[in-house]
Protein backbone atom coordinates (compact mmCIF):
# COMPACT_ATOMS: atom_id res chain seq x y z
CA UNK A 1 0.00 0.00 0.00
CA UNK A 2 1.18 3.52 -0.76
CA UNK A 3 0.28 6.65 0.44
CA UNK A 4 0.87 9.52 -0.19
CA UNK A 5 2.87 11.84 1.95
CA UNK A 6 1.48 15.56 2.98
CA UNK A 7 3.02 18.33 1.14
CA UNK A 8 2.57 20.83 4.08
CA UNK A 9 5.30 19.58 6.22
CA UNK A 10 8.37 18.12 6.13
CA UNK A 11 9.15 14.24 5.91
CA UNK A 12 10.71 11.60 7.81
CA UNK A 13 10.25 13.45 11.11
CA UNK A 14 7.72 11.12 12.94
CA UNK A 15 8.75 10.08 16.55
CA UNK A 16 9.23 6.38 16.69
CA UNK A 17 6.97 5.12 19.43
CA UNK A 18 5.27 1.96 20.48
CA UNK A 19 2.11 3.04 19.07
CA UNK A 20 3.75 4.65 15.60
CA UNK A 21 7.14 2.12 15.52
CA UNK A 22 9.89 1.76 13.21
CA UNK A 23 10.88 -0.71 10.91
CA UNK A 24 14.51 -2.10 9.83
CA UNK A 25 14.92 -4.72 7.28
CA UNK A 26 18.33 -5.87 6.12
CA UNK A 27 19.17 -7.18 2.77
CA UNK A 28 22.41 -9.14 3.22
CA UNK A 29 24.47 -10.83 0.82
CA UNK A 30 25.74 -13.96 1.76
CA UNK A 31 27.21 -15.12 -1.40
CA UNK A 32 30.05 -16.97 -2.32
CA UNK A 33 32.50 -14.30 -2.16
CA UNK A 34 31.89 -13.10 1.24
CA UNK A 35 34.00 -15.97 2.10
CA UNK A 36 36.99 -13.39 1.27
CA UNK A 37 38.42 -11.24 3.27
CA UNK A 38 38.57 -7.57 3.77
CA UNK A 39 40.59 -5.98 1.19
CA UNK A 40 41.42 -2.26 2.45
CA UNK A 41 44.11 -1.28 4.57
CA UNK A 42 43.64 -1.56 7.95
CA UNK A 43 40.82 -3.65 7.72
CA UNK A 44 40.25 -6.69 10.51
CA UNK A 45 41.46 -10.16 9.51
CA UNK A 46 38.72 -11.67 8.91
CA UNK A 47 35.85 -12.70 6.31
CA UNK A 48 33.51 -10.28 4.68
CA UNK A 49 30.41 -12.24 6.10
CA UNK A 50 32.03 -12.33 9.45
CA UNK A 51 32.37 -8.82 9.68
CA UNK A 52 29.05 -7.81 8.20
CA UNK A 53 27.07 -10.33 10.34
CA UNK A 54 29.43 -8.95 13.57
CA UNK A 55 28.12 -5.65 12.66
CA UNK A 56 24.60 -6.05 12.16
CA UNK A 57 24.27 -8.21 15.27
CA UNK A 58 25.98 -5.43 17.13
CA UNK A 59 22.90 -3.32 15.82
CA UNK A 60 20.62 -5.35 16.76
CA UNK A 61 22.00 -5.84 20.07
CA UNK A 62 21.99 -1.93 20.53
CA UNK A 63 18.67 -1.23 19.20
CA UNK A 64 17.13 -3.39 21.85
CA UNK A 65 19.35 -1.76 24.25
CA UNK A 66 17.98 1.52 23.49
CA UNK A 67 14.53 0.81 23.91
CA UNK A 68 15.07 -1.37 27.05
CA UNK A 69 13.79 -0.14 30.02
CA UNK A 70 14.26 -1.99 33.90
CA UNK A 71 13.62 -5.16 32.25
CA UNK A 72 11.33 -4.91 29.79
CA UNK A 73 12.22 -4.11 25.82
CA UNK A 74 9.92 -1.86 24.56
CA UNK A 75 8.80 -2.81 20.65
CA UNK A 76 9.59 0.95 19.34
CA UNK A 77 10.89 -1.20 15.86
CA UNK A 78 10.39 -4.05 14.34
CA UNK A 79 12.94 -5.85 12.36
CA UNK A 80 14.36 -8.52 9.96
CA UNK A 81 16.35 -9.46 7.91
CA UNK A 82 16.62 -11.16 4.57
CA UNK A 83 19.90 -12.89 3.37
CA UNK A 84 21.10 -13.97 -0.36
CA UNK A 85 23.22 -16.42 -1.43
CA UNK A 86 23.37 -20.04 -2.17
CA UNK A 87 21.44 -22.60 -0.48
CA UNK A 88 23.33 -22.21 2.55
CA UNK A 89 22.12 -18.51 3.10
CA UNK A 90 19.74 -18.11 5.63
CA UNK A 91 18.63 -16.64 9.21
CA UNK A 92 17.02 -18.70 11.30
CA UNK A 93 14.86 -16.79 13.32
CA UNK A 94 13.60 -14.32 10.65
CA UNK A 95 10.66 -15.17 9.02
CA UNK A 96 9.43 -11.62 8.28
CA UNK A 97 9.46 -8.33 10.85
CA UNK A 98 9.58 -9.09 14.51
CA UNK A 99 8.60 -7.03 17.06
CA UNK A 100 11.93 -6.18 19.14
CA UNK A 101 10.94 -7.45 22.56
CA UNK A 102 10.56 -10.92 20.12
CA UNK A 103 14.07 -10.40 18.56
CA UNK A 104 15.76 -9.83 22.23
CA UNK A 105 14.30 -13.40 23.73
CA UNK A 106 15.34 -15.13 20.65
CA UNK A 107 19.20 -14.80 19.87
CA UNK A 108 20.57 -18.45 17.65
CA UNK A 109 23.17 -18.09 21.00
CA UNK A 110 25.01 -15.67 23.51
CA UNK A 111 29.39 -15.35 23.50
CA UNK A 112 31.31 -13.90 26.33
CA UNK A 113 34.01 -11.79 24.54
CA UNK A 114 36.82 -9.72 25.92
CA UNK A 115 37.10 -5.69 25.82
CA UNK A 116 39.69 -3.90 26.52
CA UNK A 117 38.41 -0.73 29.52
CA UNK A 118 39.98 2.32 29.55
CA UNK A 119 43.38 2.31 31.39
CA UNK A 120 44.25 -1.00 29.48
CA UNK A 121 42.74 -3.81 31.59
CA UNK A 122 40.36 -6.10 29.95
CA UNK A 123 36.78 -7.44 30.90
CA UNK A 124 34.10 -9.89 29.09
CA UNK A 125 30.73 -8.70 27.70
CA UNK A 126 27.75 -11.34 26.78
CA UNK A 127 27.49 -10.87 22.84
CA UNK A 128 23.93 -11.85 21.46
CA UNK A 129 24.05 -12.79 17.75
CA UNK A 130 20.63 -13.90 15.72
CA UNK A 131 22.49 -14.98 12.59
CA UNK A 132 25.72 -16.50 11.41
CA UNK A 133 27.97 -15.46 8.78
CA UNK A 134 27.52 -17.64 5.32
CA UNK A 135 29.04 -17.83 2.34
CA UNK A 136 28.08 -19.46 -1.01
CA UNK A 137 26.35 -19.43 -4.40
CA UNK A 138 25.71 -16.45 -6.50
CA UNK A 139 24.18 -12.80 -5.78
CA UNK A 140 20.57 -12.60 -6.40
CA UNK A 141 19.99 -9.23 -4.95
CA UNK A 142 16.94 -8.96 -7.27
CA UNK A 143 14.89 -11.52 -5.65
CA UNK A 144 15.94 -10.54 -1.99
CA UNK A 145 14.34 -6.76 -2.88
CA UNK A 146 11.40 -8.63 -4.28
CA UNK A 147 10.82 -10.16 -0.86
CA UNK A 148 11.59 -6.90 0.86
CA UNK A 149 8.61 -5.38 -0.65
CA UNK A 150 6.50 -8.29 -0.24
CA UNK A 151 7.53 -7.60 3.67
CA UNK A 152 7.28 -3.59 4.36
CA UNK A 153 4.00 -2.87 1.85
CA UNK A 154 1.70 -4.90 4.70
CA UNK A 155 3.37 -2.84 7.48
CA UNK A 156 3.08 0.69 5.79
CA UNK A 157 -0.90 -0.60 5.79
CA UNK A 158 -0.62 -1.50 9.33
CA UNK A 159 1.13 1.38 10.77
CA UNK A 160 0.66 3.92 8.03
CA UNK A 161 1.46 6.72 10.39
CA UNK A 162 4.81 5.63 11.47
CA UNK A 163 8.76 7.09 10.52
CA UNK A 164 8.56 5.25 6.61
CA UNK A 165 10.44 1.92 6.69
CA UNK A 166 14.53 1.74 6.71
CA UNK A 167 16.04 -0.95 4.30
CA UNK A 168 20.12 -1.49 4.44
CA UNK A 169 21.30 -3.71 1.08
CA UNK A 170 25.23 -4.73 1.97
CA UNK A 171 26.66 -6.75 -0.59
CA UNK A 172 30.07 -7.54 -1.98
CA UNK A 173 29.86 -7.45 -5.76
CA UNK A 174 26.94 -7.48 -8.96
CA UNK A 175 23.71 -8.82 -8.69
CA UNK A 176 23.73 -12.43 -10.83
CA UNK A 177 19.82 -11.91 -11.42
CA UNK A 178 19.65 -8.65 -12.95
CA UNK A 179 20.24 -4.68 -12.10
CA UNK A 180 18.36 -4.02 -9.17
CA UNK A 181 17.52 -0.68 -9.18
CA UNK A 182 13.85 -1.38 -10.71
CA UNK A 183 13.62 -3.36 -7.61
CA UNK A 184 15.03 -0.47 -4.87
CA UNK A 185 12.56 1.88 -6.81
CA UNK A 186 9.51 0.04 -6.32
CA UNK A 187 10.80 -0.18 -2.49
CA UNK A 188 10.75 3.67 -2.54
CA UNK A 189 7.16 3.82 -4.32
CA UNK A 190 6.31 2.50 -0.53
CA UNK A 191 5.43 5.44 1.82
CA UNK A 192 3.54 6.02 5.40
CA UNK A 193 2.24 9.58 5.85
CA UNK A 194 5.68 10.37 6.72
CA UNK A 195 7.19 10.00 3.42
CA UNK A 196 8.84 7.39 1.22
CA UNK A 197 10.55 4.12 2.43
CA UNK A 198 14.25 4.92 2.82
CA UNK A 199 17.00 2.57 0.67
CA UNK A 200 20.27 2.61 2.03
CA UNK A 201 23.30 0.05 0.00
CA UNK A 202 26.58 -0.59 0.97
CA UNK A 203 28.87 -2.12 -1.70
CA UNK A 204 31.69 -3.48 0.04
CA UNK A 205 35.58 -3.53 -1.75
CA UNK A 206 36.33 -6.23 -3.74
CA UNK A 207 39.93 -5.15 -4.31
CA UNK A 208 39.37 -2.63 -7.82
CA UNK A 209 36.86 -0.05 -8.69
CA UNK A 210 36.49 3.65 -7.08
CA UNK A 211 35.66 4.20 -3.46
CA UNK A 212 32.46 6.66 -3.83
CA UNK A 213 31.01 7.85 -0.37
CA UNK A 214 27.90 9.56 0.21
CA UNK A 215 27.48 11.38 -2.95
CA UNK A 216 24.97 13.82 -4.20
CA UNK A 217 25.08 13.93 -8.22
CA UNK A 218 25.10 10.98 -10.58
CA UNK A 219 28.06 12.10 -12.15
CA UNK A 220 30.14 11.41 -9.13
CA UNK A 221 29.81 7.57 -10.03
CA UNK A 222 30.80 5.82 -12.74
CA UNK A 223 28.07 4.26 -14.77
CA UNK A 224 26.98 0.52 -14.35
CA UNK A 225 26.46 -1.12 -11.61
CA UNK A 226 27.86 1.45 -9.24
CA UNK A 227 25.47 3.72 -10.82
CA UNK A 228 22.53 1.29 -10.55
CA UNK A 229 23.09 1.45 -6.89
CA UNK A 230 23.37 5.13 -6.27
CA UNK A 231 20.06 5.72 -8.52
CA UNK A 232 18.68 3.44 -6.23
CA UNK A 233 19.41 5.11 -2.95
CA UNK A 234 17.81 7.88 -0.88
CA UNK A 235 19.00 10.57 0.02
CA UNK A 236 19.32 11.20 3.44
CA UNK A 237 16.75 12.97 5.65
CA UNK A 238 18.08 16.40 7.28
CA UNK A 239 18.00 14.28 10.36
CA UNK A 240 20.31 11.75 9.21
CA UNK A 241 22.33 14.20 7.69
CA UNK A 242 23.20 16.61 11.26
CA UNK A 243 24.23 12.67 12.78
CA UNK A 244 26.72 12.15 10.37
CA UNK A 245 28.22 15.71 10.93
CA UNK A 246 27.46 15.78 14.93
CA UNK A 247 28.80 11.84 15.44
CA UNK A 248 30.96 10.86 12.68
CA UNK A 249 32.05 14.41 12.14
CA UNK A 250 31.01 14.38 8.32
CA UNK A 251 29.84 16.96 6.27
CA UNK A 252 27.50 16.05 3.77
CA UNK A 253 26.04 17.85 0.94
CA UNK A 254 22.72 18.57 0.86
CA UNK A 255 21.24 15.89 -1.31
CA UNK A 256 23.73 13.39 -0.58
CA UNK A 257 22.68 9.83 -0.89
CA UNK A 258 22.77 6.88 1.76
CA UNK A 259 25.08 4.75 -0.51
CA UNK A 260 29.21 3.56 -0.02
CA UNK A 261 30.25 2.09 -2.77
CA UNK A 262 33.80 -0.27 -2.69
CA UNK A 263 34.76 0.25 1.38
CA UNK A 264 35.37 -1.20 4.04
CA UNK A 265 33.85 -2.18 7.16
CA UNK A 266 34.44 0.82 9.26
CA UNK A 267 31.99 3.02 6.13
CA UNK A 268 29.33 0.00 6.49
CA UNK A 269 29.55 1.30 10.60
CA UNK A 270 28.62 4.62 9.89
CA UNK A 271 26.11 4.19 7.35
CA UNK A 272 24.04 1.68 9.68
CA UNK A 273 24.91 4.31 12.49
CA UNK A 274 23.61 7.56 10.78
CA UNK A 275 20.73 5.75 8.68
CA UNK A 276 18.98 4.44 11.81
CA UNK A 277 16.93 6.56 13.83
CA UNK A 278 18.29 8.06 17.24
CA UNK A 279 16.56 7.31 20.14
CA UNK A 280 14.60 10.54 20.07
CA UNK A 281 11.65 8.96 21.19
CA UNK A 282 12.86 7.10 24.53
CA UNK A 283 11.37 3.48 25.78
CA UNK A 284 7.48 5.03 24.95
Amino acid sequence: MALDAPSLRATHTTPITRQNPGCILFLLDQSGSMADPFTLPGEPEISRAKGVADVVNRVLMELVLACTKGELVYDRFQVGVVTYGGTAAMAPYFQGLRPLSEVAENPLDVERRPIVNPGGSTSDIFFPFWFEPRAEGGTPMCEAIRIAHGLIAPWVAQYPESFPPIIFNISDGESTDGSPLEGLRSLQAVSTLDGPCLTFNCLLASGSGPQVVWPARAEQVPEGNLRDLFEGSSVLPEAMRHRAAAAHKLSLESGARGVVLNVGLLDLVRLLDIGTPANDGGAR
